[in-house]
């Protein structure tokens, strides 16, 4: 990390992005939108005032569109300091992940699974050595509901809440239940299991994605800047 100088972080998702700035060694969030203006609000910012523009992305088309602004560098797999790449093809995980992984080993010093949800909810599991090893990727929340809505003639598009019943007394409530409780089952069991098979497994979840499920879930600890402490080491 550079201790000096004005870079603009940012990491672009599917549904949004969000941005950060490290200035002087100091980390700070500076805004968060819909993936849908990113391009827009970039533009609109005064690069002269950076030094650098650091972009973690998952988003091919949105890549294109800003692919040659000035300062702005897209990471991609081989720009991660710390970490070894051991998965079959680096270049096809998600920067997000592999930065998040990065900000996770970085402050921890160990082996660690880093949970974090948006429009997919990921676990990625990375070894004391700093090992990436890979992890596991399954439907988000929203994804989860949208699919319900989508491909059934009668289930509404629902937003998940707390649930504290078990059962359900219409297709709303049936469905939050289910999708609340279910999740939690899910994201926990393989928690589980990944503490079971790496003891004194180091647990950190991210995004806002888990806000609605994070007190029910086997975490060490919660992190919500854990991308941009991450883009902040690939400076």
């Amino acid at each position: 990390m550079r201790a000096s100088g004005r870079i603009l972080l940012m990491d672009i998702g599917n549904s949004s992005f969000l941005v950060g700035r490290l200035q002087d060694g100091i980390l700070s969030r500076v805004y968060q939108g819909p993936t849908s203006d990113i391009v827009s609000w970039l533009l609109a910012q005064d690069q002269s005032v950076y030094d650098e523009v650091i972009v973690s992305s998952v988003v091919p088309k949105v890549d294109d569109q800003i692919r040659g602004i000035h300062k702005l560098r897209l990471l991609r797999s081989q720009d991660i300091p710390r970490l070894t790449l051991q998965i079959d093809n680096p270049d096809e995980v998600g920067m997000d992940r592999l930065v998040a992984a990065l900000g996770a080993y970085d402050h921890y010093q160990q082996h660690c699974l880093i949970l974090d949800s948006g429009t997919a909810t990921t676990f990625c599991y990375v070894d004391s050595d700093g090992g990436y090893q890979g992890g596991v990727i399954l439907p988000g929340l929203k994804i989860s509901s949208k699919a319900l809505n989508q491909y059934t003639g009668k289930i509404p598009l629902i937003n998940v809440s707390v649930q504290t019943e078990l059962v359900g007394k219409n297709t709303r409530d049936c469905v939050q239940i289910g999708l609340y409780r279910g999740t939690i089952k899910l994201i926990n069991g393989l928690i589980s299991d990944f503490r079971s098979t790496y003891p004194g497994l180091k647990v950190i979840g991210t995004g806002g994605g888990l806000d609605v499920l994070r007190s029910e879930l086997d975490l060490d600890d919660y992190d919500e800047d854990l991308i941009l402490k991450g883009l902040a080491l690939c400076s």
